[in-house]
């Protein structure tokens, strides 16, 4: 009878549930620039390489666990895969620590992040408000044309982290041959938008050859990759630019 209070409840709850694993695996990806150890010249080649296959790895976890996963385990034997997954990382993590003790990079000084880098990271943010943003109106949009159920959702959900990871590979790619490429940065980010807009454009008199009721795996990527996944590319090329400008 009183539905904000319950929303609200729900909201908190799933909060404090998933706060504790969330921020662990937001630290990972810092944590693991820094293992690696990338020379200065080397760093946003580095990040984009990490993002992308770190990335790679969230698409598999996506397309295993709805596709073989909860069907022959359920929701408890997945979430038991993916702790052990989990822990096989501390193993080797380990294991890798007490082979090369020496390997540890040395403290650097801190460093006052100068007026340009606040202006980056604001774009950063904005960034990622916008791909994040598009990601629920693509859904949205998408549910009128397919049936609404976790398959479909999986598969866009996976087209758009295909989209991050090869961005985040391609820019590592890029940046390892012109170290300059961060200076990019503007035009990466204006065609990101300008496919997010072309998306919606061309979307129309795409659809019209996928207005269909039987839908496969197949079928919902042909009707979701064209406006997914060109923005999503963009999108995952762009953080590791950002990255390698903020560094410099």
């Amino acid at each position: 009878s009183a539905p904000l209070l319950l929303n609200g409840l729900r909201c908190v709850g799933a909060f404090l549930l998933l706060l504790v694993p969330s921020a662990a695996m937001g630290m990972t990806l810092p944590l693991l620039l820094r293992a690696f150890g990338a020379p200065e010249r080397r760093f946003g080649s580095a990040l984009g390489l990490l993002y992308g296959v770190n990335t790679l790895g969230a698409v598999a976890g996506v397309m295993a666990t709805e596709l073989v996963l909860l069907a022959t385990l359920g929701v408890r034997g997945s979430s038991f895969v993916a702790g052990g997954l989990n822990v096989l990382a501390v193993i080797a993590a380990l294991r890798l620590l007490q082979s090369d003790e020496s390997a540890a990079p040395s403290a650097e000084p801190a460093v006052r992040l100068p007026w340009n880098g606040l202006r980056l990271l604001t774009a950063a943010f904005l960034s990622g408000f916008a791909l994040l943003a598009l990601e629920v109106v693509w859904l949205r949009v998408l549910m009128l044309f397919l049936n609404d159920s976790p398959l479909a959702f999986a598969i866009v959900l996976a087209i758009v982290l295909t989209g991050i990871a090869a961005g985040g590979l391609l820019a590592s790619a890029w940046l390892g041959r012109i170290e300059s490429a961060d200076r990019y940065v503007p035009m990466v980010a204006y065609g990101a938008g300008m496919l997010g807009v072309g998306g919606f454009l061309l979307y129309p008199s795409y659809l019209q050859r996928y207005l269909m009721a039987d839908q496969t795996a197949l079928s919902i990527l042909e009707v979701a990759t064209p406006l997914v996944l060109p923005t999503s590319l963009a999108s995952g090329a762009l953080f590791a630019l950002l990255g390698a400008a903020l560094r410099r």
